[in-house]
């Protein structure tokens, strides 16, 4: 059956099932996509009635692991967020010194194929860390995604970011007749595990972790599913330890726990129980317990991806974190009233929640220094995170107009496609991607 084809389908109970098991919002990724899914499992199992595959679906795990490999959009690349990475292996340097023997405890989530925790690697090694000194644990719901991921093996499209620092990391950490496979130390550093992070004993093994990656994932959770993701963040986050989020959330505004720190584009946070005390010496001793936080929601019925745990110790090969004491200085401001400077202040105020500032801000620079990709781009993500994506839609297109080699701005377009599900502009888009990531 052709995608032309499809019959109309009643997904009610389909969009249930996914919210109650993995917390996906249906709006952010559109029913055209869920039921290209439910069409393609369909076929596989020989069924013609929705009904019979929701029944199906509800009570098989193996059924309805592969509806969520088949609904679930990995994308990602190595060195993606750039910025972010940097200021990240910034930080595990300023942790190097002070804590000979110990660790540092990261955990990637979601992971997808593995590009975001073999960077973090990467820049970690590359920021002079040793090998016996980062631990890295990266969890995704794709059991899929992490079969590719375990492989260490990539094509083009997973090399978009380029750069001196880029050639220089895959000339050290790729295999030198395949310069697309990551080498066995690389690989050997990175855990990888299935969990499910809405699930109430998602990690319960894992103890605690010394900085967190979780980006672009709460845009897809309803907010009780993001409520219990944030609860497993927190319990999981160690006494001044670090999150890094998405370009698309602002996690200081979802958790009043975190505070925005760092430099625009690092979009970190750390917990301001201990950044308020950070001038307190940091003892190991702290980190005996971990915080207390709210029960976290019981789902509709048991999570089909819920480990079976006896305990609560950590995982085998995994230290306890380190309780890091300061957040590494922010970068050093532009001069005032310059343009870049006018961006820089808008990204921060859109990084702090303060949508309406960011939005003057930003026109302020428009209206002195004319459109830029960068400000239409910057002010599309504002009309995003304000939910207006008719306008943001039309200031990414606005960007790629005045650079269309924009890919920030060509991503956004593309997350829009696949939201409305117009499976077609997203193919258009990823085949531009493509070819900005060669050129």
């Amino acid at each position: 059956m052709s995608e032309e084809a499809m019959p109309p389908m009643d997904l009610t109970n389909i969009t249930q099932l996914l919210l109650q098991q993995i917390g996906l919002d249906h709006g952010t990724i559109g029913e055209h996509s869920i039921a290209l899914g439910v069409q393609a499992r369909m076929q596989a199992l020989r069924l013609t009635d929705v009904a019979a595959y929701v029944a199906c679906a509800s009570v098989d795990r193996a059924e309805l692991q592969a509806l969520i490999e088949e609904v679930i959009v990995p994308e990602t690349w190595f060195f993606r967020g750039f910025d972010q990475l940097r200021y990240m292996a910034e930080v595990g340097s300023q942790w190097r010194p002070s804590f000979p023997g110990h660790s540092l405890r990261v955990l990637s989530i979601p992971c997808s194929s593995g590009e975001e925790p073999y960077s973090i690697y990467m820049f970690l090694r590359h920021h002079g860390l040793e090998p016996s000194q980062i631990r890295i644990l990266a969890v995704d719901i794709s059991q899929r995604s992490i079969d590719r991921a375990t492989r260490g093996a990539y094509g083009d499209l997973s090399f978009r970011e380029t750069g001196a620092l880029c050639d220089v990391l895959r000339y050290r950490f790729f295999e030198r007749d395949s310069n697309q496979t990551v080498i066995p130390e690389v690989r050997s550093a990175v855990q990888f595990r299935q969990d499910n992070l809405i699930s109430p004993t998602f990690l319960a093994d894992a103890g605690m972790f010394d900085m967190i990656f979780c980006r672009n994932l709460l845009i897809y959770f309803d907010q009780p599913s993001r409520q219990l993701a944030l609860q497993a963040l927190q319990r999981l986050l160690a006494p001044n330890g670090y999150v890094f989020g998405g370009h698309a959330e602002n996690l200081a505004m979802l958790d009043p726990q975190l505070k925005s720190v760092g430099p625009p584009g690092a979009f970190a946070y750390q917990r301001t129980d201990s950044v308020n005390n950070a001038a307190r010496p940091s003892s190991l001793l702290s980190l005996n317990s971990p915080p207390s936080i709210p029960p976290a929601r019981e789902p509709a019925f048991r999570s089909a991806f819920a480990p079976d745990v006896s305990g609560t110790a950590p995982a085998a090969g995994f230290e306890r974190p380190i309780n890091f004491t300061t957040p590494v200085a922010s970068a050093v401001p532009l001069k005032e009233n310059s343009s870049q400077d006018l961006l820089v202040s808008a990204e921060q105020a859109a990084n702090s929640g303060r949508l309406s500032d960011a939005r003057s801000l930003c026109a302020q620079h428009l209206e002195q220094h004319g459109p830029t990709a960068s400000a239409m781009c910057l002010m599309g993500v504002i009309q995003n995170a304000a939910g207006e994506l008719t306008d943001a839609e039309k200031s990414f297109q606005k960007a790629v107009y005045l650079d269309p080699a924009h890919k920030d701005s060509l991503w956004h377009l593309k997350l829009l496609a696949e939201k409305r599900g117009d499976q077609r502009a997203v193919e258009n888009l990823n085949r531009r991607l493509a070819r900005v990531a060669s050129s």
